[in-house]
């Protein structure tokens, strides 16, 4: 499993656009006005304001700490399960149990020790 994308919480989506695009970003998705995904030579960024954390997961990310969510590729979206069933043996909680998203990736949510929710996902 390897790093993946970083998703950035922001507070001003369109000022965090136009500096990640000064640094070679640009636009893969724009899933609403609140989500916009951003590639650069493969490396993925996720822009997203706190309304839109809040729509997707029930609850607005602390003011620091958590406005980076980390995302672990792993190779299939076989091996997303598979680790989920592997963490869940272990008692480790899955925030969200494996979905499909409109990228066509397999991904899910899990909480580590200290509370950090991480992202395991596979790209279709």
């Amino acid at each position: 499993m390897k790093l993946g994308m970083v998703e950035i919480i922001t507070d001003d989506i369109k000022d965090s656009l136009k500096f990640y695009e000064l640094l070679g970003f640009s636009i893969l998705l724009r899933d609403t006005e609140y989500c916009i995904f951003l590639n650069n030579k493969g490396v993925k960024l996720s822009l997203s304001t706190p309304s839109y954390h809040e729509s997707i997961y029930g609850s607005i990310p602390m003011s620091s700490g958590s406005k980076i969510d980390l995302a672990f590729l792993c190779d299939s979206a076989q091996d997303v399960d598979d680790l989920c069933h592997k963490l869940t043996n272990a008692d480790i909680k899955i925030f969200q149990q494996p979905v499909t998203n409109k990228l066509g990736e397999r991904f899910a949510m899990v909480e580590d020790p200290d509370g950090n929710l991480l992202r395991i996902y596979a790209q279709s």
